[in-house]
């Protein structure tokens, strides 16, 4: 049986979970850590490239077990955060600029503010 791309990306997470090694106690402590940086981010309306690479991290750190539970759109949200994540970072460790509308986009869906909505509504829905 072959999965369409949709389906991979609803079904298999994109992380591996040896990679997962801050207890979830600890994680959601983390979570005052990302409000703080919400803040941050807001007033400079901008969110950096390390920034929504920690963010995916973070989000696995707390979701992995949950991963089968969790609703598809949250899960699509976690494995596309992986990729656009890791595309941020590989774009910062070579020095290359992303254009605007990028940052405009990671702003919107990966700073630190939707983060906390989304990890607010999967674990008190």
């Amino acid at each position: 049986m072959t999965l369409s791309p949709l389906e991979w990306l609803i079904n298999r997470p994109l992380w591996i979970g040896e990679f997962t090694v801050i207890p979830r106690e600890l994680a959601f402590i983390l979570i005052g850590v990302v409000l703080y940086v919400c803040v941050q981010e807001s007033m400079k309306h901008r969110v950096g490239r390390i920034g929504m690479f920690l963010n995916a991290v973070l989000m696995w750190q707390i979701m992995y077990a949950e991963f089968g539970g969790l609703a598809e759109w949250v899960r699509v949200y976690l494995n596309a955060g992986t990729i656009l994540g890791l595309w941020s970072i590989s774009y910062y460790l070579y020095k290359i600029r992303l254009k605007t509308d990028f940052y405009e986009v990671m702003f919107v869906f990966y700073a630190s503010t939707s983060i906390a909505v989304v990890l607010v509504y999967s674990f008190f829905k």
